[in-house]
C-alpha cells in the first residue's frame, strides 16, 4: 500500500547574530566540541543549551543585574 506524504524541504537561510561576550565564548567552545567530536554545528542545539543552562558566566536561575 501507497501512503502519499508531505515533505516540507528546509531552505537554507544566512542569518547574522551579534553575540555578547559570554555567548561568544560559549560558542567558540561549543565549536571547538564539535570539531573535536567530528559532528556538524547546529545553532538550534546551541540556542537551545544555552537557552536551557545559561552560560558559564550567567547560569541558568542566577539573577542579572
Amino acid at each position: 500500500m501507497l501512503m502519499n506524504q508531505n515533505v516540507m524541504h528546509a531552505m537554507s537561510k544566512s542569518v547574522t547574530i551579534e553575540l555578547g561576550a559570554d555567548l561568544q565564548l560559549e560558542f567558540q567552545c561549543y565549536l571547538d566540541c564539535c570539531e573535536s567530536l567530528e559532528v556538524s554545528p547546529r545553532i538550534n542545539a546551541f540556542l537551545n543549551y544555552t537557552h536551557n543552562y545559561g552560560t558559564y558566566q550567567n547560569p541558568k536561575g542566577t539573577e542579572c543585574h
